[in-house]
């Protein structure tokens, strides 16, 4: 086992969430966190809210943050890292 025994991983809906989520489970306590219910065990969670997310992490030693909106029509600026985001697609353009 490595440093940390439980750990949470946010986007365990997505496509990497799942293998990660699959990969690490014999070897750490695992915590998937969803925005909505899935077909593995979850905790359901409001990314808006810090009281939400707050009781998500509990008894947490690390998060794994995949969550993402992968829509091309996600609204920019709203979220922290969003500033990365902007600056990359204009060294693109």
């Amino acid at each position: 086992m490595g440093r940390y025994a439980n750990i949470g991983i946010t986007g365990t809906n997505g496509t990497v969430g799942r293998v990660l989520m699959t990969g690490l489970q014999h070897n750490y306590t695992l915590r998937a966190i969803t925005r909505w219910e899935a077909d593995i065990p979850s905790t359901i969670a409001s990314f808006d809210s810090v009281e939400g997310l707050t009781e998500a992490f509990d008894d947490l030693e690390a998060i794994i943050h995949l969550a993402a909106d992968p829509s091309p029509a996600a609204p920019v600026g709203q979220h922290p890292g969003q500033q990365h985001q902007r600056d990359t697609q204009k060294t693109v353009d």
